[in-house]
């Protein structure tokens, strides 16, 4: 039945609150509010401080003067776990049951202390001879998490209607607001990234990186060359200037044969290499999601996908959209209102920021909810006088009829004690088990941490050598190298300086090499036939975190014009 709700998204930065008519297809939805989250409030997904945050909230929805307490509550957290199951097809209202009775079977943890729920992904079609399945997303989220919306509920002096998960909140909107076909939607949170592949409204994959905008934020903020005091002016920048290229690749430095430059121009290459970093800070998640793309479509190879939607505090960031349509070979476009849902006229938003609000508005279609409806204490209820002493009466009555029956409660409490000793001894060979598994995991991590003191940079030499040998300019030699598991230091030997400033610009293409330093620079008082003093010097460079062994190489442009400048040279 549609009634009027609060849907309310708390988020590391910023907590979102919609009032809305919820519970129905087409939501009408007819305030949004946002406030920056209090600090230490929030810690993936937990709420830490339920009394400051309760108050901030209480605060915010008296200004805009919204007196609704029915609250519905998504969650965002890496705690909550998920596991896709496919059960035979039943009637909806038999669906719970029957996922109550599996949980265990499918999630190898303490059931009891985590509240399971589910949503389904797909219903499947009526083939001839073959068993009609329902496809489930089941949900397993601690106790304690839980709790934590609940009593955030009650120091906000609301009632928690029902408690939601954001992968459920987003799906609810995805399914209406997508085109027809296969489309993938990425949204992209503070810590995490959420993504959804679709087809006609049924889930095909979900899966969640943990992995956010908040990286992001930390590259611009930490660069100097930004001048971003603070996490709002790094989002301010990100939003209104290109600090993220087109793609990873490296933009390439023309017509460069000298070692120093002008003021001007150090600046401009330290911008280049400040957008390189923060370019850099999101090849992890596209990195993910290119997987997540790879296992679908090695498993779904007939399915065409059409478009790649982005949403989410990310996708706002000036050149993120392109970055992923040119690394994930997809057309890539940005959710820029949410039209399965209705806004008020009296509501002061423009069409881009009602994305900002999908988690809120789908968590109000329709909630997943953790667990029996628990509701929060009201401040400022009076007491009713009359039903406590209807309460008093009853207690009275229930004592009366305790006392006469306490000979039959302390026999089914001796009968109860004899078969709980029974059990016992049954049981008694359970702890040994338990052991014997303590002790195999304990020589097994032993011997984890054994194997990875083993493994060093040496291990890769040949690779190492081959890339510098496929760098080194012809001019160059190499008289000695030295390795360490953080650092490679190279003597090079040769003619001429511009040769250096070659090598320089071809070791930048070594992706697991960085900060190169060049020192102990000799240049010999004799000259050969060519006219050219010969140089001594020492390169230095640290290992990033980089593999080593992963596959590159320098493209086909690149060997050709490495080749034509040191033709030129000659």
């Amino acid at each position: 039945m549609a009634k009027k709700v609060l849907c309310i998204e708390v988020g590391l930065r910023y907590t979102r609150i919609c009032e809305m008519m919820g519970y129905k297809a087409t939501p009408v939805v007819y305030k949004c509010i946002t406030f920056q989250t209090p600090q230490d409030t929030f810690e993936d997904g937990y709420i830490r401080d339920k009394k400051t945050l309760g108050s901030a909230i209480r605060k915010q929805l008296a200004e805009h003067k919204i007196k609704t307490t029915d609250a519905v509550f998504t969650v965002n957290s890496t705690k909550i776990a998920n596991r896709e199951v496919s059960i035979p097809y039943v009637k909806e209202n038999k669906i719970k049951s029957i996922v109550e009775l599996q949980a265990k079977d499918h999630f190898p943890i303490d059931i009891s202390e985590y509240n399971v729920s589910y949503y389904i992904l797909s219903k499947g079609e009526k083939v001839k001879d073959q068993e009609r399945k329902i496809k489930l997303l089941l949900l397993a989220a601690p106790n304690n998490l839980i709790q934590s919306y609940h009593n955030l509920a009650s120091a906000a002096g609301l009632q928690a209607e029902a408690i939601d998960y954001i992968g459920n909140s987003f799906y609810q909107v995805a399914k209406r607001q997508l085109n027809q076909g296969v489309n993938i939607s990425v949204h992209i949170n503070d810590n995490t990234s959420l993504v959804n592949i679709i087809e006609n409204e049924n889930l095909l994959l979900q899966r969640i990186i943990p992995y956010g905008a908040s990286d992001i934020i930390d590259k611009v903020r930490i660069n100097e060359v930004f001048h971003a005091d603070s996490d709002e002016e790094a989002i301010r920048l990100l939003q209104k200037d290109k600090l993220i290229n087109f793609q990873f690749e490296p933009q390439k430095e023309e017509d460069i044969t000298y070692m120093s430059a002008s003021e001007a121009y150090d600046q401009v290459k330290r911008e280049l290499r400040a957008k390189e970093n923060v370019t850099e800070s999101l090849r992890f998640l596209i990195n993910n999601i290119i997987r997540v793309l790879d296992y679908f479509i090695a498993k779904n190879a007939d399915k065409k996908i059409g478009y790649v939607y982005v949403s989410g505090i990310g996708s706002k960031f000036q050149g993120i959209i392109q970055l992923l349509k040119n690394e994930l070979g997809f057309e890539t476009k940005r959710i820029d209102n949410v039209y399965v849902a209705s806004f008020s006229n009296k509501i002061a938003i423009n069409k881009a920021d009602q994305a900002d609000y999908i988690a809120c508005i789908g968590a109000g279609i329709a909630p997943v909810n953790f667990g029996v409806k628990q509701r929060g204490v009201l401040s400022g209820k009076k007491t009713d006088i009359k039903s406590w002493k209807n309460a008093c009466a009853f207690v009275a009555v229930l004592s009366v009829v305790f006392v006469g029956t306490m000979f039959f409660v302390k026999m089914q409490a001796v009968s109860k004690q004899n078969s709980l000793k029974s059990d016992i001894n049954v049981l008694q060979g359970v702890e040994t088990i338990y052991n014997n598994f303590n002790e195999t995991k304990s020589k097994y991590d032993n011997l984890n941490r054994m194997h990875e003191m083993t493994q060093s940079k040496v291990d890769s030499l040949d690779t190492i050598l081959k890339d510098l040998e496929k760098r080194l300019p012809k001019k160059l030699s190499v008289t000695s190298l030295d390795i360490n598991q953080d650092s490679i230091t190279v003597d090079v030997e040769g003619s001429g300086p511009l040769a250096i400033s070659k090598l320089l610009i071809n070791l930048r293409d070594i992706p697991y090499l960085t900060n190169f330093t060049v020192d102990s620079y000799t240049s010999s008082s004799s000259e050969g036939s060519s006219g050219v003093p010969t140089v001594t010097f020492k390169v230095t460079a640290d290992f990033s975190g980089t593999d080593v062994d992963a596959d590159f190489d320098a493209t086909t442009e690149d060997v050709n014009n490495a080749k034509a400048s040191e033709k030129g040279n000659e």
